[in-house]
This record gives structure tokens, C-alpha cells and sequence, in this order.
């Protein structure tokens, strides 16, 4: 998703009109250093036109985290600095991953956005019908090793929205609004997660022209941002995670929309330090607690989609075990060395 867009989604989400030049003023602040724009593949954003909705301020903080921690991840990415592979086995599961993507990519159209939508039902089946092959056939490839986590970590966020595609059209069968909207609120969301493994896996590789911290550095920042969560003295990068961290009373009725914007906040914190972490180029001997720290980051990712899924089934049980997996994956992640 553009950035723009983004920028636009979300005051449209919440009925607010930008200020002339405001979009710009936040690109700098959040960018800097400046780094120049790289071309990408075109994708398209078309299932809905709603934003992160949540209560209030919590709604606007989280909103511009997640703008933030989108634009974090390309700053460390451009095309070109990835020489191009000569491993066959590569260069065909790189080839497999776009054509995933772009059949994904076909099967959307501009339905979903209101429960009144009759033709929602319809216009889900050719998405969950081209995410489900795209998923059947990278459990049927050999992944090749360095891809393996950011292939698995793929694979259940593709799942996940197949989940939360399913829901929606339960939902608005059942007249449900409000999980309507969370439904579609997070498959929007997973759209947008996406984009990064899928530019990673086809070539984008860290820009050399950006100077950044030293891979152990990086590794320190890392563990320093998930201490941060645990203690509930997480900055900006870590709103949704500390929330998370220290168990909210609940994550349904009421609660459900906080619960769910807190999900996707350290969904994008988990993934902007993962692609981070694979950014450096480590030396053998880091190259061991890199792949713990890495891991660790993954299966607290895979918590947090547990979360989401249990929040659409109003499963209160399921939300506190991955609520303690999450927060589980986050200690063993802050002690790592």
C-alpha cells in the first residue's frame, strides 16, 4: 500500500480532514534520513475502504504507529542490491512467490466495504480460492533455508485471511455488523503485511546508500524494544505490544476494536524488526543468536494471529493462551544472547 493511501485511509476512517501540507510534514518526521524513493511492483488495494478503527485517541496513536512501522520497513529495502541468484532452486521459488502474489493481487475487486454489500460473498471467493493455492503451492515447494521463516510466517498470515474472509461473509450473513467489520478490518490489514516477505523474497535487499547500526547494535535495539513491551515502557514502535504484554482485561464485546488495533500494531512491530535483523549481514559467529532472536520474533508473530482469530470467534480461552504465548515468545526474545 502507498503510503499516501495509507495517509488518507486513515483520516477518512475517522472522518477527519487533513490539514494542508500535513501529509508531507509527516513523511519527513517519519522518514529522515531521507531516503530517496525506489520503484516496486505495482499492487492493488481494492477489498475495502475502511481504515483502523478503535476508540478515540487510542485509534489516532496506533493509526500513525502502523504508518510509521509500514514506512519503516522500506527504508531498509530498495531493488537492486540483491545480486540475482544463480541457485535454480531460488530462482524458481522466487518465481513461484510472484506468481502467488500477482494472481492474488487479480482476484480482488472493490466489494466488502458495508455489510449492505450483496456482492461481498461473491467477489471473496476468487481471493480465498487464489490465496489457497498460493498457499498449497509453497507447502508443496522446498523452501530454500534462508527463506524459511519469512516462508512460514507468509504462509500463516495467507491462511489468516483466508480465515478472516470466511468470517466476514458469516458475519454478514448472521447481520453481524460490528465483526463484519473487524473481519474485513484485519484481512485489510494482512494485505498490507504481506507486501514486505514477498518484496524481500524477489529481490529487495538492504539499501547500502542508508548508514545504520552495526549488527550487533541492531541486535541490542531489538531486545531493548521487546524489554520494553514486557515493562510496559515500550515508546511509539511498541504501543499495541506493551498492551498486549500485560494482558488486557479482554479482548471481546466491547473491547474487541482496542483488542484487535493493539494486534495490529506489534504484528508490524514483530515483522519491521524481523526484516531488520535478516537486513544485517551477520558473521558466523552472531549468525546462531540472530536465528534465535529471529525465531522467537516469528512465533510471537504466530501468537498474535492466533489473537485475531480467536477475537472473530469470540473465543475468550483461546485469546488468554495466545495472550500467554505471546508474551511467552517475548521473554525468551528480550533474553536472547
Amino acid at each position: 500500500m502507498e503510503e499516501r493511501a495509507l495517509f488518507d485511509l486513515f483520516h477518512d476512517a475517522l472522518e477527519i480532514e487533513p490539514r494542508p501540507g500535513s501529509y508531507e510534514r509527516l513523511r519527513i518526521a517519519l522518514t529522515k534520513p531521507t531516503v530517496a524513493r525506489e520503484s516496486r511492483p505495482a499492487f492493488r488495494m481494492r477489498w475495502t475502504t475502511m481504515g483502523f478503527r478503535a476508540a478515540a485517541v487510542t485509534a489516532v496513536v496506533i493509526a500513525i504507529a502502523l504508518i510509521a512501522g509500514f514506512l519503516a520497513v522500506r527504508q531498509y529495502w530498495s531493488v537492486g542490491n540483491v545480486p540475482a541468484s544463480h541457485d535454480l532452486r531460488v530462482k524458481a521459488y522466487r518465481s513461484m512467490i510472484q506468481s502467488g502474489y500477482q494472481d492474488m493481487a487479480a482476484s480482488t475487486s472493490n466489494h466488502c466495504n458495508t455489510i449492505d454489500d450483496t456482492g461481498c460473498e461473491a467477489a471473496v471467493r476468487p481471493v480465498v480460492a487464489a490465496l489457497q493455492k498460493w498457499v498449497d503451492h509453497m507447502d508443496s515447494f522446498q523452501t530454500p533455508p534462508q527463506y524459511a521463516v519469512l516462508d512460514m510466517q507468509l504462509r500463516r498470515h495467507l491462511n489468516e485471511v483466508i480465515v478472516e474472509l470466511n468470517a466476514a461473509v458469516a458475519f454478514q450473513k448472521s447481520n453481524d455488523e460490528k465483526n463484519f467489520k473487524l473481519a474485513i478490518d484485519a484481512a485489510v490489514y494482512e494485505r498490507g503485511w504481506i507486501n514486505p516477505p514477498v518484496l524481500l523474497i524477489n529481490g529487495y535487499g538492504p539499501d547500502a546508500r542508508r548508514p545504520g547500526n552495526s549488527p550487533d547494535e541492531a541486535f541490542n535495539i531489538a531486545k531493548q524494544e521487546l524489554s520494553g513491551c514486557l515493562s510496559g515502557q515500550a515508546g511509539t514502535n511498541g504501543i499495541g505490544c506493551a498492551k498486549l504484554a500485560r494482558h488486557p482485561s479482554s479482548c471481546l464485546g466491547e473491547n474487541a476494536e482496542d483488542c484487535q488495533a493493539y494486534v495490529k500494531d506489534a504484528e508490524t512491530q514483530m515483522q519491521n524488526l524481523m526484516i531488520t535483523l535478516m537486513a544485517k549481514p551477520s558473521s558466523p559467529d552472531q549468525a546462531t543468536k540472530f536465528s534465535k532472536l529471529i525465531g522467537y520474533l516469528a512465533e510471537a508473530d504466530t501468537a498474535l494471529l492466533a489473537i485475531t482469530d480467536a477475537i472473530l470467534r469470540g473465543d475468550a480461552a483461546k485469546i488468554d493462551a495466545a495472550l500467554q504465548s505471546f508474551s511467552g515468545a517475548l521473554l525468551f526474545a528480550a533474553y536472547t544472547s
